[in-house]
């Protein structure tokens, strides 16, 4: 929920590869009326590309690439905030030392892209092959993985792995729940025997 001067308001957004207006529109059509709510009454999406992975180098000389510049995203969501912030603290105590030394050559700033790496590889790189396997997915599948989060055994592992900031470990037990994997393969299945 936001405020926009006194109208109170909520910010709401799709993620697409493809047709993102279009789709935008559908989903606010939807929406308005579930809510009972005029669709003409919401503003024009702004349309924005995310990175979902991290550039192939975040250093040069003088230069770090930090937070959305670097593709320093959650790629299952797009949030980047809270990569932005840790790899911003990762460069400033890089550039720090940097700066102190007078060593700004991408030799010193090196270790800015290592710092990140070590803290958000393995959650980018298991986002990216989650992100990989939802991407795939068909309508059908995905709506039979929103009823099986409702299921007595899914939603308890979905309690004690989820964290707002860290998705891997949530992911990983997805992808380890034999419901999860038998809707999952049941998908690819299909989409390789219609190739």
């Amino acid at each position: 929920p936001a405020h926009r001067g006194d109208v109170p308001s909520a910010r709401i957004g799709l993620m697409s590869k493809t047709r993102s207006g279009e789709r935008f529109a559908a989903f606010i059509t939807s929406l308005s009326a579930r809510a009972g709510v005029s669709p003409d009454v919401i503003p024009l999406p702004r349309l924005k590309m995310l990175p979902l992975g991290p550039v192939r180098r975040s250093y040069a000389d003088r230069v770090v690439a930090v937070g959305d510049a670097a593709g320093l995203v959650k790629p299952t969501t797009g949030g980047g905030i809270y990569y932005g912030m840790l790899s911003g603290v990762f460069a400033a105590e890089v550039l720090g030392d940097a700066l102190q030394r007078n060593r700004l050559g991408a030799r010193a700033l090196r270790h800015y892209e290592a710092r990140w790496r070590q803290r958000l590889g393995s959650e980018i790189r298991m986002g990216l092959a989650f992100r990989n396997i939802a991407s795939r997915l068909s309508d059908e599948s995905i709506d039979e993985l929103i009823d099986l989060a409702h299921c007595e055994s899914v939603a308890p592992l979905i309690e004690r792995t989820a964290s707002f900031n860290w998705h891997r470990k949530a992911a990983v037990a997805l992808l380890g729940h034999p419901s999860v994997r038998r809707i999952v393969f049941r998908t690819w299945a299909r989409s390789a025997s219609s190739i």
